[in-house]
This record gives structure tokens, C-alpha cells and sequence, in this order.
């Protein structure tokens, strides 16, 4: 994804109220009734905008057989985290720059989750290793 994701928060100068819904089909709440007041949701409420620069994430070759290429559009530094597909991390490291090698010769077949991040970035990719 390229462009800018935002964050919005605004505090209306009152309370929000939600109300339960007399018809079905209408928008459903568990609630009878309900008050969201300034602050409660995403954060402090001091209507700001919160600006995600999105970084361009190229991995390859997918599926890959030893070792698997990350290229970003910038370079930075990026936080990455290999998974297997119980959640257990596998491989863990950090990059300075905007391209590296991830040897999976180590790893059995199977689908793993890449997972980049860095101080404005977050990206998840599914990895196919078949040796």
C-alpha cells in the first residue's frame, strides 16, 4: 500500500449516546443504553490527525526454497519478526538499511508470517518455505 492512513479522533463538545436497537433491522447494540465520553475510545481526545507513512515491501523469491529477499522503497530501520503458524517466533532481527537476505534452509515446509515494523510502519507477509 502507498499513500497516507489516518487516524481521526474528534470530540463533538458533547456525550455520545448509543441507544438499543427496537428493530431488526436496525444496527444492533448488547447494550440498553450507553455513553461514550470525550477520550475513550482511540486515546486523548485533542482532535489531531495521525499521519501513517506507508513504506513499499517487496519479498522474494514466494514461495522460496533457502533464502527469501526483503526490499523496501526506503531506507530505514525496520524491526523484523518471522512467525510459524502457532505463533512462536522463529527468527528475530533488526535492519538498518533497506535490503536483506532471511535464510529459511533452517526451517521446515511449511507457512510462516513476516511481520515488519518501525516507528511509523507495520506490515504482516505470509512466507512459503518448500525445500
Amino acid at each position: 500500500m502507498n499513500g497516507l492512513d489516518y487516524a481521526i479522533e474528534v470530540d463533538p463538545g458533547y456525550v455520545c449516546e448509543s441507544t438499543k436497537a427496537t428493530s431488526h433491522n436496525a444496527s444492533r447494540s448488547n447494550r440498553s443504553q450507553g455513553a461514550f465520553n470525550p477520550g475513550e475510545g482511540t486515546g486523548a481526545s485533542n482532535n489531531t490527525v495521525t499521519e501513517f507513512d506507508q513504506v513499499s515491501f517487496t519479498m522474494y523469491p514466494n514461495p522460496t526454497r533457502d533464502i527469501a529477499t526483503l526490499v523496501f522503497e526506503k531506507s530505514d530501520q525496520y524491526n523484523i519478526t518471522v512467525y510459524n503458524v502457532n505463533g512462536s517466533v522463529v527468527n528475530a532481527f533488526q535492519l538498518n538499511g533497506q535490503r536483506t537476505e532471511l535464510n529459511t534452509s533452517d526451517l521446515p515446509n511449511g507457512i510462516y508470517i513476516v511481520d515488519v515494523q518501525n516507528d511509523n510502519y507495520k506490515f504482516t507477509q505470509k512466507l512459503v518455505v518448500s525445500h
